[in-house]
This record gives structure tokens, sequence and C-alpha cells, in this order.
């Protein structure tokens, strides 16, 4: 017989207070989404197509092309030092891996391009030196960046993956934000641990899952990020964030957020 279990697990962020904006947060949070999204699909088509390519790139990153397209750029350095677009793959605001356009011939990078490039070097630079042991590391994980130029905001969210199947991963994920020289203006780390969240099993069914905030009081763009990125190979449909006054309810299957006062969770988890 199968089992049906609800899984809970603690997370401690940062202290954040004020009522959560649950529009906000799921806007944000599906950015980041769409952006991996787009990120994953092209990285397969690449490998697929241009398999020799892979040699020549040293970094790839997405970013909003306008308002209804997503484009994943690979870039590679010429002989003078400066970033080349060898490769771009343009798909809509929410990415399908077929329905894309591509650009195989190698161009130099426009300014926001550019921007973002640099952007994202500044960010694994600061990763890789880690001067202050600021940032962790775990086996079989690695750290996948998401640069964000927003109304002259400069942000890098980075996000722990697996490099290993079976499970997937919320938690020690960081936000940086830069000048607009692309000097590092902050670090955050938006939790102090990693969890890992069971896959898809046949031995279970996974009704829901959800963990707890003890000081943040809302989901994180990055948590709504990872578990829309992984809701077509799972079997549980609803991830909730606990918090002594919120609580977070994120539907997968309709990407939709609602936060809630726990006493009024609460009531309704009273009624009959």
């Amino acid at each position: 017989m199968s089992k049906i279990i609800i899984l809970i697990i603690l997370l401690l962020p940062d202290i954040q207070s004020g009522k959560p904006n649950a529009d906000a947060l799921l806007k944000e949070g599906k950015l980041l989404y769409h952006l991996e999204k787009a990120s994953w699909y092209a990285t397969d088509l690449l490998l697929e197509t241009f398999p020799g390519k892979m040699k020549q790139i040293s970094g790839y990153l997405s970013y909003n092309k306008d308002v209804d397209h997503i484009s994943t750029i690979f870039y590679g350095m010429n002989r003078n030092g400066k970033a080349q677009i060898l490769t771009q793959y343009t798909f809509g605001a929410n990415p399908d891996p077929a329905i894309f356009t591509l650009d195989s011939i190698s161009r130099e990078p426009i300014k926001s391009e550019i921007d973002l490039i640099n952007l994202k070097s500044s960010a694994l630079d600061i990763i890789r030196k880690n001067e202050d042991d600021f940032f962790t590391f775990y086996k079989n994980t690695s750290l996948n960046l998401i640069p964000v130029i927003s109304n002259g905001k400069k942000k890098v969210f980075v996000l722990t993956a697996p490099t290993e199947s079976g499970f997937i991963l919320l938690g020690n994920d960081y936000l940086l934000t830069f000048t607009r020289s692309n000097k590092i203006k902050s670090k955050k780390r938006l939790h102090n641990s990693l969890i890992k969240l069971p896959n898809e099993n046949t031995d279970k069914i996974i009704l829901t899952t959800m963990h707890t905030h003890v000081s943040s009081n809302h989901i994180e763009p990055t948590d709504i990020c990872t578990l829309l990125l992984y809701k077509d190979f799972v079997s549980w449909k609803q991830h909730y964030v606990l918090h002594k006054d919120y609580v977070s309810i994120l539907d997968l299957d309709k990407e939709g957020l609602i936060i809630m006062k726990k006493e009024n969770f609460e009531k309704i988890g009273r009624q009959p």
C-alpha cells in the first residue's frame, strides 16, 4: 500500500518583518523561474545541436528580451578578452522547449547583455574568493547565479542546485546587490540551511510539503523559483511556509501564492 505523508522541514532565514506582499513575491519568484527554465532548455538544446561549442563557452545567462520573450545567451571571450555571443536561444515569456528561435552566428553583445555579463562575472568572483566564508558549499551541489537588472537596480540571486538526481534542494540561497559600477553593496542569506525534498517516488504519495521560517514571515522568491521548476516531476502540488504570524501557500499547478495570517489559517484547519 502506498504511504501518504506530509513533509515538514525547518529552515532558518534572516529576520524580516511587516506584512508580506504576496503579489510582489510571486512576481519576482516567477521571473526567476522563467529565466532559469529558459537556461535549462537552452542548455539542453545546445548540447543536442552544437556539442562542439561547449569548449568555447565561458558562461551563459538568461534575460527578458522584452515583455513577451526571454533570451538565453552563451558567450565566450575573443582574442581581446572581450565577451562574444556564440549562440542565442529566444523563447516566449513562459519558455517552451519546442517553441524557440535560434541565432548561432557569433556576434558582439549589446550594452544590456554586457551589463548582465559583467554583473554575473562580479558575483562569480566574490563567490569564488569567498574571503569572509559567507557562502557555504555542499557536496553534490552547484551554485546557480541569476543576474537581474530592473529599474536601475542590480541583483544576483544565488540558488543551490543538485548535481545528482532524486531530490530537490531548498535553502543555501543568497541575494547579492550591486552598485551601477558592479561593486558589491550587500550580501544576504535568504536561508541559513539546506534541505532536501523528495523527487518523484513510486512508494509514497506526498500530499503537500512545507517548511517553517522562524524569523522570515514569507516564502522566498528563490523557493518559488525552485518549486515551480520541479512541479512536473513531483506528486505533491502545494508547498506551505509556516511562520508564527503568517502562512504562505504556493499552488504549484496554478502557479499562485496566498499569504494569510496564521490565526486565519488555523481557523480553516479547525472547520469540520
